[in-house]
């Protein structure tokens, strides 16, 4: 036993020393060869940045559209780990189904497994391994905590950039809101509350008349947005107006700027 695994650990090293690592997929798929689970890498924000499941065809459809999405994994999911011990592992009929609220799991029979990785003390990403028939050994642990050591460093670098482009897109969205105009700003905030999400179709003048404002205001406000790139707008005739946010942070600016004036 001692032997296949410093066999299994010596193959790890080999196939993955000294490369950048790009493919978190294939080093998804190399664990889960050696290990015989489905292997999902996460990143620092829950997000699946490589994966490979245990059967091809046989893996959660809920899980498969989170991946396919790029979504997160549910903050009840993440919530079981326990870093201090390692990791966590359970049975998944222990659980209700993370994904669908007071259901059970539409796998129970399979076991689950959580591992944080780490980068100088700092939390870098999560992998998951599935497995169907078994519970989790020692080996199974070694193999993940040794492979995520080395794909943490990748993992590091992507949470620097993620975290560059969260800022900048934070920026733009404050300095494309502070060129709107009192009255603009109150158009836009009352638009943003009846879209009710990132994308969607309003008859502008049927929202300004419901909130006794100037459509005008709103139209001049969409189109300092549209000019700064943080909303995109297509006009569909009498059907109203199409209105994509390509800024997600815009809504979480708007937010908390309504909310700092509801204090104030």
């Amino acid at each position: 036993m001692i032997v296949i695994l410093l066999d299994k650990l010596l193959e790890l090293k080999t196939k993955m020393q000294g490369r950048a690592h790009d493919d978190l997929d294939e080093t998804a798929a190399l664990l889960c060869r050696l290990t015989g689970c489905g292997v999902y890498l996460l990143g620092w924000r829950g997000v699946v940045e490589g994966y490979a499941p245990q059967m091809q065809g046989d893996e959660c459809s809920l899980v498969q559209m989170l991946v396919e999405s790029g979504a997160r994994l549910p903050r009840k999911m993440l919530k079981r780990d326990d870093p201090d011990r390692g990791g966590s592992f359970w049975r998944n009929d222990e659980h209700p189904c993370p994904f669908k609220e007071n259901q059970p799991c539409l796998h129970p029979e399979r076991r689950t497994a959580l591992i944080p990785l780490f980068m100088n003390g700092e939390r870098v990403g999560t992998i998951v391994l599935v497995r169907e028939d078994r519970d989790f050994t020692e080996e199974d642990i070694l193999l993940a905590e040794y492979a995520g050591a080395m794909a943490g460093y990748r993992l590091a670098i992507a949470k620097k950039i993620k975290r560059g482009e969260m800022a900048t897109k934070k920026s733009l969205a404050q300095q494309g809101l502070a060129r709107l105009s009192y009255t603009e700003w109150e158009g836009i905030a009352v638009l943003m509350n009846a879209l009710r999400g990132l994308e969607g179709t309003l008859v502008v003048s049927m929202v300004a008349r419901q909130a006794g404002i100037s459509r005008n205001a709103i139209l001049s406000a969409l189109r300092k947005l549209e000019m700064t790139e943080l909303i995109q707008t297509d006009s569909l005739g009498r059907k109203g107006l199409h209105i994509s946010i390509k800024n997600e942070f815009l809504l979480e600016e708007i937010r908390r700027r309504i909310g700092k004036a509801a204090t104030d």
